[in-house]
């Protein structure tokens, strides 16, 4: 999840799974980044765990000028179910593993949330929230 406040005005921005391009204009903004859940852990084909929750992290930009073009890239829950392998969530997410003697399985790991300045690449990234591990058997993430 990702939220983006402009003190002076009021206004907010909330972005949900997924890769998002907007613009910010001139003003202070508060960004909140949080990555994704991990998924769920199994044990003989029943839930045996949580996953993990994804980091927090919270930033103040300054933005001059006519407007800036950024790109958020929200972290997803990763995957879960009694079969594994499971899949991580988007971006980055890991892909869990599988018990290849029974029915236990490890849930994927949570996508981790960045926003990105003016380009796409992991370079670009001016803030990011991890993803949370998967479950695991009995253990949480």
């Amino acid at each position: 999840m990702l939220f983006i406040w402009l003190s002076c005005c009021l206004t907010n921005l909330t972005f949900q799974e997924g890769r998002h391009e907007f613009t910010l204009y001139a003003g202070k903004y508060t960004v909140y980044c949080y990555g994704g859940t991990g998924g769920e852990g199994y044990d003989n084909d029943q839930h045996s765990s949580w996953g993990g929750r994804g980091a927090g992290a919270k930033g103040t930009m300054i933005i001059n000028g006519t407007g800036s073009k950024f790109y958020a890239y929200v972290g997803g829950e990763g995957k879960c179910g009694g079969k594994g392998p499971n899949d991580g969530g988007f971006n980055g997410g890991g892909k869990s593993g599988k018990d290849s003697g029974g029915s236990d399985a490890s849930g994927g790991g949570g996508g981790a949330t960045d926003i990105r300045f003016e380009g796409e690449s992991l370079s670009d990234r001016i803030i990011v929230a991890a993803g949370g591990s998967g479950g695991s058997w009995k253990s949480n993430g």
